[in-house]
């Protein structure tokens, strides 16, 4: 029987995506605990509000430097000295079981778990980083020490945001361990239709007439802002009372983009906002009549995705397997194939020429929102893995 419960994470920074998803997920679960009597404690690092700064000539030196053979060593030493502090703190909090989210490095957190025979669960949110090849000259006896793979024969159990990702895991693993596929989700209490856009459009002077084509995120280059921006491009000459609203901070990689949506003819149509904080994305959302998510990995569950269509905003979207298997083309918002500006451009022009489709589209979406995939439903799915890991490590690992 589970009494304890530890979650572990690394996430630092809260401009980052990946912040809030612990941060929802530790609320709603934190929630499900109480209710269970179960206890649960989080242990994470403090949390930096502003963006990560560029590194200086130290900092560029020392990554230099890393390309050669020294990338691995260092991680291989930190993981070390932090499994044996991790390993000090486990035997204070002495939980039944640890879950933990694995980022492609942090084994220090597995090491302590099997030294003191604590069962442990990982979340899997991305596939091995085989980019690092690119950028770092890698020893191959080190390499597979920070694989998915690896981290699974380390633990009880795991679970991934997409079938992209567990799928792989099952194939490998070969002990029965608990495997599942869990999507993110999302607040439905804050994430409201009737919440107002009004304000947000005042204040960037949209005319309330206009019908607003949003993107909320990050500007990442696997974002596909620059393929929107075309697309918008000819629904504007075709319907010049649409207006793109892009949200969210840009790097200076994006800076060609940047200029490109200053252009006399389109700056007048589109607003960037810039970094927004979380808490007030949902009024953004309300501003919006149509939201895009122009690309995806092929193996992500897209937080923002919930959340357009929570907020009941027909949606937009790039027909990954992940994405495809969350909202139904035709019936919860339309779906193009990933690449296909013309198909992202037809589709951005059949919703701003039917406010009918838009209501309908928009109303099914939020239903099934609310049937399958709120925080407190994610929760769940997590702690009946957590109990299969458990009674798994009880009767493999004695």
């Amino acid at each position: 029987m589970i009494i304890k419960i530890l979650y572990i994470h690394y996430q630092r920074f809260e401009r980052d995506g990946s912040h809030v998803h612990t941060r929802e997920f530790e609320a709603a679960f934190r929630s499900l605990c109480e209710a269970k009597g179960t206890g649960f404690t989080v242990v994470a690092p403090p949390l930096v509000s502003t963006a990560p700064t560029s590194p200086g000539l130290l900092g560029r030196l020392r990554r230099r430097l890393a390309r050669y053979y020294l990338r691995e060593i260092k991680t291989l030493l930190v993981q070390l000295w932090r499994a044996m502090k991790e390993r000090r703190m486990l035997a204070r909090e002495r939980p039944d079981i640890v879950l933990t989210r694995f980022n492609g490095e942090s084994l220090s957190i597995l090491w302590a778990c099997r030294w003191l025979s604590i069962p442990v669960v990982i979340e899997i949110n991305a596939p091995d980083r085989v980019e690092l090849s690119k950028h770092y000259r890698l020893l191959p006896g080190l390499t597979s020490l920070f694989t998915n793979h690896h981290a699974l024969n380390l633990a009880d159990g795991a679970f991934a945001v997409s079938d992209q990702l567990a799928r792989p895991l099952r194939q490998q693993d070969r002990t029965g361990k608990p495997i599942m596929t869990i999507p993110n989700g999302v607040d439905i209490e804050r994430f409201r239709p009737d919440r107002s856009g009004t304000e947000v459009r005042g204040n960037y002077g949209i005319a309330e007439d206009r019908i607003v084509i949003g993107f909320v995120g990050s500007f990442a280059p696997w974002h596909g802002l620059d393929m929107l921006v075309s697309a918008f491009s000819e629904v504007l000459r075709r319907n010049p009372r649409t207006h793109l609203l892009l949200v969210g901070q840009a790097s200076v990689e994006w800076q060609t983009l940047l200029d490109r949506i200053r252009a006399p003819e389109l700056s007048p149509h589109i607003t960037a906002s810039g970094f927004v904080p979380s808490e007030q994305i949902p009024s953004y959302l309300a501003a919006m009549d149509i939201a895009v998510l122009p690309n995806s990995a092929h193996y992500c569950s897209p937080l923002k995705l919930f959340e357009y269509l929570a907020m009941a905003r027909p949606t937009v979207a790039v027909a990954t397997a992940p994405v495809a298997a969350i909202l139904k083309d035709g019936e919860e918002g339309l779906l193009f194939r990933q690449g296909d500006v013309e198909g992202l451009t037809h589709a951005l022009l059949r919703l701003s020429a039917d406010k009918a489709l838009r209501t309908k589209l928009g109303a099914t979406a939020r239903r099934r929102m609310e049937q399958d995939y709120t925080w407190r439903q994610n929760a769940e799915r997590v702690y009946t893995l957590l109990e299969q890991a458990y009674r798994w490590a009880q009767s493999h690992r004695g």
